[in-house]
C-alpha cells in the first residue's frame, strides 16, 4: 500500500479498522508544572526537568516570567507541551510528576 493514504473516514468511525501501516499517530498537547533545572550557562542552559526525562517531547515555557526573575523556591514553572500519546502517557505515570499535569487533550 505504498503511496495511498487511508484517513479515519475511510475506515468508519472505529480506528481499530485502520491497519497498523495506516494508523495515525495521536498527539497529545497540555501543560505541566516542572522544576527548573540548568545554570543558566551556554554548557547548561535553563531548562524544564522533564525534558531531560522525555526528550522526545517537544515543550514551550508558557510561565509569561523571565527564568532569572522566578525565585528559587519552590523553583516551578509550566511548559506547554506536545509529544505522541506513549509519551504523554509515560510523563503522567512518572512519579516525579505525580498531580503536575495541568491540562491535556488529544
Amino acid at each position: 500500500m505504498t503511496g495511498v493514504t487511508t484517513t479515519l473516514s475511510d475506515a468508519g468511525s472505529d480506528p481499530r479498522n485502520l491497519t497498523p501501516d495506516t494508523r495515525m499517530e495521536v498527539r497529545m498537547t497540555g501543560e505541566l508544572l516542572t522544576r527548573w533545572i540548568g545554570a543558566g550557562t551556554a554548557a547548561d542552559p535553563r531548562r524544564p526537568e522533564f525534558a531531560d526525562h522525555y526528550p522526545a517531547a517537544a515543550w514551550s515555557d508558557v510561565t509569561a516570567q523571565s527564568s532569572a526573575n522566578l525565585p528559587p523556591a519552590p523553583n516551578v514553572m509550566i511548559v506547554a507541551i506536545d509529544c505522541d500519546a506513549a509519551t504523554f502517557a509515560a510523563i503522567e505515570a512518572d512519579g516525579r510528576y505525580d498531580g503536575a499535569v495541568i491540562w491535556s487533550e488529544a
